[in-house]
């Protein structure tokens, strides 16, 4: 089985510091498949989070995950190789 992570990406346009709380904006986000964690998806979901981009001007986190054949994981990769 693999672990399909899906995140959120989003951008501070508040880049003088102008509010103290920043202009954030949505721009979109990621799908990550990660394989090697059957019996612990927590394990893959953790891993992942200390891995994403994290700064004044952008974050990106975990808004979903789900336990998924290593068969959609295969063809997701398939998919991302050919484009």
């Amino acid at each position: 089985m693999a672990v399909r992570i899906s995140t959120q990406y989003i951008e501070n346009y508040d880049l003088d510091s102008v509010s103290p709380e920043g202009y954030w904006k949505f721009k979109g986000g990621n799908e990550y498949y990660v394989t090697g964690h059957d019996d612990r998806p927590a394990n893959a979901v953790a891993n992942l989070s200390r891995t994403l981009s994290s700064s004044p001007y952008n974050v990106e986190y975990v808004i979903e995950w789900e336990i998924v054949p290593d068969s959609v994981a295969r063809a997701a990769k398939m998919i991302e190789e050919e484009v």
